[in-house]
């Protein structure tokens, strides 16, 4: 392959060798004619007509050849030009990861310092986009980015690698002052943020690793600092900056195998479903059961959902996990029903990627039709982050899985992004109330006051409530002098295995209270 910079090479070579050839051709010519130049030189015969043919063609190649040069010349800025482009983050004109790549290979891999390489970003930056819209998101980083420019020095060099992360590389002389210099950014990120209306509630987490000691090259030393920013966000609490270190590294081996076998344990059906119960407050009998799960790994026990959760999302198995999980969840009613046992509501939790996507009531359907069972009898769970994605999309998603005769509910309403528009506009037929209103409804009226606000609005809707949380006789109590609603919570039970829940259920049902969170009744 004939690269541009050889193609200059050929086309310059090309250039003086016609030039050679058209001025030798010139002279010749002049001196094939010189003899009788002066006799016939006046009366414009062959010498002149032959001195203008090879003037002429000796133009036109110079012309021609100049030309392809000059292209050439052009072909190669062009590139170049493109090549910076792909370089940069358009929102915030900071070099991006490929930039920061370029500029490691070309000014950092041949030096003999020490570097660091900090990777940040702001915790649940999703949430912000959701709540506020991606344009006041996109404002946020562009305002990081500037403070990060002016914050840090000349010689470091800042780049906006993906989303709402940020990477740093600065020189550094040993492991101490990487860790002083992380230090004081953070402060100065912590006082961004909290100096910004939108985000003031959120957290900054940063993982840090440190070239030659940890990694010899770009790839390794961007992914180490990757691996430390996730153990930050997940192991190590948010809101703060870790180094990479071996057990850092070992447990990201621990956890991309982790993955591998989370994604064979979907296959293998080690992924177990467990139940808590919900009990209706007027009769105190099981109505439904808020399905959960554990990974019965072959080697570690059984794993709760907390660590699994973050590594199916890591590995986009959020979906392959939500299906299974409703997909089980019918069988299992399917087989309660051909047992006789009285048919309850099972609710099923589905995430966001899940549930937003435009073929879910189409997949909802074909589970159902191939498991031969009465939808009805199944309620699917989202989250208020839904609808703050795409609010026509996710009514017409919504629509879509009503008219399958599912049930629809809106867990933990009242944690983070609240707002009545949800009530009003969003397809729903159950409202869970979030346990933060439950916890002190004993002893603060303001508490009591918001449920009970809460609840007197749901039922004008025509929303069946549920409580969640619930854990003392006293809440219990509280909550059922202010409202009839289903109930759910570690002082009725905590989630139990398939058997222990069928023996739970057979003490505590009752046929008279079947239409407590049914749709029909509403």
């Amino acid at each position: 392959m004939i690269t541009v910079k050889k193609r200059h090479l050929w086309l310059t070579i090309g250039f003086f060798t016609l030039l050679l050839i058209g001025t030798t051709a010139l002279i010749h010519s002049i001196s094939l004619e010189q003899g009788y130049l002066h006799t016939k030189l006046h009366s414009g015969g062959p010498v002149e007509r032959n001195l203008i043919l090879v003037l002429g063609s000796f133009m036109l190649c110079v012309t021609v050849i100049l030309g392809l040069v000059t292209h050439g010349y052009s072909d190669i800025r062009e590139k170049e030009r493109i090549n910076a482009l792909l370089r940069i983050d358009p929102l915030t004109h900071l070099p991006n990861k490929y930039g920061l790549e370029h500029h490691f290979n070309t000014s950092v891999a041949a030096k003999s310092g020490s570097y660091g390489l900090l990777t940040l970003d702001i915790d649940d930056f999703k949430k912000i986009n959701d709540r506020y819209g991606h344009k006041t998101g996109d404002e946020i980083l562009v305002n990081l980015s500037k403070m990060l420019v002016g914050f840090c020095d000349k010689d470091v060099f800042i780049s906006r690698t993906y989303g709402d992360e940020f990477s740093i590389l600065f020189s550094t002389s040993n492991q101490t002052e990487a860790m002083e210099f992380t230090d004081k950014l953070f402060q100065r990120i912590k006082m961004f943020l909290n100096d910004n209306a939108v985000i003031t509630l959120s957290n900054i987490s940063m993982g840090l690793s440190i070239y030659p000691e940890h990694a010899q090259n770009f790839q390794d030393l961007y992914k180490y600092a990757d691996h430390a920013l996730f153990y930050r966000k997940h192991e190590g609490g948010k809101n703060g900056y870790t180094l990479f270190s071996k057990e850092i590294f070992k447990a990201a081996i621990d956890e991309e195998v982790l993955g591998q076998e989370f994604n064979n344990a979907l296959d293998n059906n080690e992924i177990l479903l467990t139940f808590q119960p919900q009990i209706q407050s007027s009769t105190m009998t099981v109505v439904g059961a808020e399905v959960l799960t554990r990974w019965k790994h072959p080697e570690k026990g059984l794993i709760f959902p907390d660590k699994f959760i973050p590594i199916a999302e890591k590995n986009n198995l959020m979906r392959k996990l939500d299906f299974y999980v409703f997909r089980e969840a019918c069988r299992q009613l399917k087989k309660w029903e051909s047992e006789d046992f009285y048919p309850i509501k099972l609710s099923v939790n589905m995430s966001t990627s899940t549930i937003g996507d435009r073929d879910v009531a189409k997949i909802l359907e074909q589970i159902i039709t191939e498991e031969n069972v009465e939808s009805k009898h199944i309620v699917v769970e989202m989250t208020e982050e839904l609808g703050l994605t795409d609010f026509e999309l996710t009514t017409d998603i919504l629509h879509q899985i009503q008219a399958l005769d599912l049930t629809i509910a809106l867990d933990d309403f009242g944690k983070g992004y609240s707002s009545l528009i949800y009530l009003e506009k969003i397809p729903i037929n159950v409202l869970k109330i979030d346990k933060e209103f439950i916890t002190d409804i004993d002893t603060n009226e303001n508490a009591r006051l918001v449920y009970k606000t809460i609840s007197e609005l749901a039922q004008q809707l025509n929303l069946k409530v549920v409580s969640e949380g619930i854990e003392t006789e006293i809440q219990l109590h509280t909550l059922m002098s202010i409202s009839n609603s289903v109930m759910q919570g570690y002082h009725f039970s905590k989630p139990l295995t398939l058997e222990q829940f069928t023996d739970y259920m057979a003490l505590n049902t009752s046929h008279a209270d079947s239409g407590i969170i049914d749709t029909q009744s509403a």
